[in-house]
């Protein structure tokens, strides 16, 4: 048996929690789940069987954002190794297992990203095909968030509340801001090329053409990754790929680049 606690930091809301109750597993002396639920003033619940269950923890919380709710999983989590989960993922005893193997096999890391699969077992994008730290990346690699593995303790950052679902302007990106505040603390972030997650999700890079909010948030995370300068010549850079659009389109798609690199500088 395993000489490290996982545990899976599963974030909802609302009447969601039905959803995240099904990524349990059953009971295992290594594994415990966490629920981060929150609960949005709008919202009318209906009475919900919780199962009364020794490796489950449940945390309410008030608000709408991701990324705020991520934060609360973070504060009270207790595990050794903690995973970061959406309430639609699912897993198998082995994804799990394989999670902690990778940090008894990298013992130096804080973070471990790994790789999802869809619910027809399909790699959610491509990825490498060998281990790397995160500041020896590939041009275009990126991180999901339900890849991402953490050492409870090390001196980890918070989810940027600016970013992520359900806020009104930054409405993805909150992963990648994460990684890249643990990489400039001197955190130790390696990629391992190991499936550990099922997700029906599809990445926010997928919806950048039909949604403005995901638009900002490209720009934004250029920012923070690049600077001022970097992130406005690789926004150019960007549309400029897209050649199969209009013209007119392009300079809209710049724009709201531009004014996500605008508001998170503005706020920063």
């Amino acid at each position: 048996m395993p000489s490290k606690i996982l545990e899976v930091l599963i974030c909802t809301i609302d009447h969601r929690i039905e959803h995240a109750l099904r990524v349990l597993l059953e009971p295992q002396p290594h594994i415990r789940y966490l629920i981060a639920w929150q609960q949005s003033s709008e919202a009318v619940l209906p009475e919900i069987a919780i199962p009364e269950r020794e490796d489950l923890s449940i945390i309410k919380s008030q608000g709408k954002g991701l990324a705020k709710n991520r934060n609360v999983a973070l504060r009270n989590a207790s595990g050794d190794i903690l995973l970061i989960a959406d309430d639609d993922n699912r897993y198998t005893l082995d994804y799990l297992n394989q999670v902690l193997k990778a940090f008894d096999r990298f013992s130096a890391a804080d973070i471990i990203t790994f790789q999802a699969v869809d619910m027809g077992n399909r790699p959610l994008k491509r990825y490498p095909p060998t281990s790397f730290l995160y500041h020896n990346r590939p041009k275009g690699f990126y991180v999901s968030s339900v890849e991402i593995a953490l050492k409870k303790e090390a001196d980890l950052p918070f989810f940027d509340e600016r970013f992520g679902l359900g806020t009104e302007f930054l409405t993805c990106g909150e992963e990648e801001k994460f990684i890249e505040d643990a990489a400039k603390a001197g955190l130790e972030i390696i990629y391992y090329p190991c499936v550990i997650v099922k997700t029906p999700a599809e990445t926010s890079g997928s919806k950048f053409h039909e949604e403005v909010g995901i638009r900002r948030s490209k720009g934004a995370i250029l920012y923070c990754i690049h600077g001022s300068m970097g992130a406005y010549l690789r926004s150019f850079k960007y549309i400029l790929s897209l050649r199969r659009l209009p013209l007119k389109q392009r300079y809209s798609f710049l724009k709201d680049m531009f004014t996500g690199i605008h508001y998170v500088k503005a706020t920063s």
